[in-house]
């Protein structure tokens, strides 16, 4: 289940926490950033090609059907 975004600040806190008295968490939480950003890119280019190979398919079916 996809926690809100009204979390954040809880996982910065969380990560503070995580590494007392080192500097290091802010790489952590700038590291889970770039990766949810990679992660979302990846799903809205997988989205995009879908749609613009699914289309053409979608009317190249419906245009055989209406021709039976």
């Amino acid at each position: 289940m996809p926690r809100p975004v009204a979390g954040a600040p809880r996982d910065i806190a969380a990560l503070r926490l995580a590494h007392p008295g080192n500097p290091l968490w802010r790489r952590d939480l700038w590291l889970t950033i770039g990766v949810h950003a990679v992660w979302n890119a990846t799903e809205a280019l997988l989205g995009l090609v879908l749609a613009v190979v699914g289309l053409p398919l979608a009317s190249d079916a419906r245009t055989e059907l209406l021709l039976r």
